[in-house]
């Protein structure tokens, strides 16, 4: 007695495929190739029925965002242009001015500099297809830590040294911020330590009270007004050194945790 077999129902026309999906005595008579394309088909047309395809999935996070993690590390590329790039440098310079490292700090930014960040982030999302609501998330957090790491607090250098394992703390950063150029070209990092630690660029070793803050060619503050500032990147650079002409050095030591 042949044994009945229900077929797939679809409302309206079936999608391309979805022919396959019922039992057929021809299949026997197909390769294995011709079976596997034929399965693939049957699960897109079940899908397509659903109204779920990979392509249309109605995730809020979205596939595409799981580049997001990866953001640090973009930063840490941003971070390492203005820097490394004389041009960009110029920018930057007017943050790294500042006598007194301290929330303010965060916002001290050149309007170019802005210009600069803000473009190419923005590419690199549109680019990597980071949805809104993760753009948004992205940017609160990356503004939070922002604050966090240049602020004056002086934590406690046991929970200091909790948080470096995973976040970029105001001890980290304020090494970033030394006058001397060999600390102020490390610790590039926004929010997490571990870019910096995989590109061998972290530095600890220095004390809290050790640091001197800014840049060693700009020491004085009339030179730091606002109209001064904004004239600063399209002026000649200084060279790297003090007003006597010393440049600042301290040599590097190991250090696996946060010097106190």
């Amino acid at each position: 007695m042949a044994i009945p077999v229900a077929k797939a129902t679809f409302q309206g026309a079936p999608p391309a495929g979805a022919q396959f999906c019922s039992f057929d005595s021809r299949f026997r008579h197909r390769s294995p190739r011709d079976v596997a394309h034929s399965d693939r088909d049957c699960d897109l047309g079940e899908r397509a029925t659903r109204g779920v395809t990979e392509l249309d999935s109605p995730s809020i996070l979205g596939r595409r965002d799981r580049h997001l993690p990866f953001n640090g590390l973009r930063l840490l590329v941003v971070a390492l242009a203005m820097h490394m790039v004389p041009f960009f440098w110029r920018f930057h310079n007017v943050h790294h001015t500042d006598l007194d490292l301290d929330v303010t700090t965060a916002a001290r930014f050149h309007f170019g500099e802005m210009i600069f960040s803000t473009g190419f982030l923005s590419l690199a999302m549109v680019f990597f297809g980071i949805g809104p609501i993760m753009l948004v998330a992205f940017f609160i957090t990356f503004e939070a830590a922002t604050l966090f790491h240049h602020s004056n607090w002086r934590l406690p250098i046991q929970v200091e040294r909790v948080l470096n394992l995973i976040l970029v703390t105001p001890r980290m950063h304020g090494i970033h911020h030394s006058i001397v150029q060999r600390e102020t070209n490390s610790n590039w990092g926004t929010i997490f330590c571990w870019w910096d630690k995989l590109h061998r660029t972290l530095r600890r070793d220095v004390p809290q009270d050790a640091i001197t803050i800014g840049v060693a060619a700009y020491r004085e503050e009339n030179e730091l007004t606002l109209g001064k500032l904004f004239a600063l990147p399209f002026r000649a650079q200084r060279e790297w050194r003090l007003p006597n002409g010393e440049a600042p050095e301290r040599e590097a030591q190991p250090a696996e945790e946060l010097a106190e």
